[in-house]
């Protein structure tokens, strides 16, 4: 059966060629899939980490995964869903893997928890005109933005791994990114999810 995406046409959504994910973790799974509904073709994916038990409550994976890459994990799980081209890369998303590719992204999602990396990439995405979208959560704290120069500026910002951690802000950070990059550029969030009643 073919797939349709009929029902986006009308949006007028920019559905780029290819897209980097750095970092295939609680954030990275979510945004893979999202632009695989969405129809992108090509997904360059780095992550060095395993599945491991502890991902399962925020992820996609399943518990045949566990032990394995989770690029490569990602790579089965979204190639069995739709048609679309996964290179599954074990190692860590740098300026120098990024050159490294045959074919130059149109857009770069970071989904890393290390402020070093993240300059780095923005940095490399600057130079080489790819659109760069950063994407990170905490227990109870979103970003997604393409500056770097607010980084670091509070603990909130500085979104990374942080325990405890569920599917909720994974997912909802996931989806402003692939929002930011498909509908609405301009798009820049940095709020609290913090309960505000009892």
């Amino acid at each position: 059966m073919e797939i349709t995406l009929d029902r986006q046409s009308t949006l007028n959504l920019f559905i780029p060629s290819s897209v980097c994910i750095a970092g295939a973790g609680g954030i990275g799974n979510w945004v893979a899939l999202y632009l695989t509904l969405m129809g992108v073709k090509k997904l360059y994916v780095f992550d060095d980490d395993k599945v491991e038990v502890h991902n399962l409550n925020r992820t996609i994976y399943r518990n045949k995964d566990i032990g394995e890459y989770k690029t490569t994990a990602l790579k089965d799980i979204l190639e069995g869903l739709r048609d679309v081209r996964v290179f599954a890369f074990t190692s860590l998303c740098t300026p120098t893997s990024l050159s490294c590719l045959t074919e130059k992204p149109e857009a770069l999602i970071d989904c890393t928890d290390k402020l070093d990396f993240q300059i780095a990439m923005a940095k490399w995405c600057i130079q080489n005109v790819v659109r760069y979208i950063r994407a990170g959560a905490t227990t109870n704290h979103i970003t997604v933005t393409s500056s770097v120069e607010t980084w670091g500026k509070s603990k909130q910002e500085q979104c990374g791994v942080t325990i405890p951690s569920w599917v909720v802000p994974v997912a909802l950070v996931a989806a402003y990114a692939v929002d930011k990059l498909a509908l609405n550029p301009d798009l820049e969030i940095s709020t609290s999810l913090e309960k505000t009643h009892q």
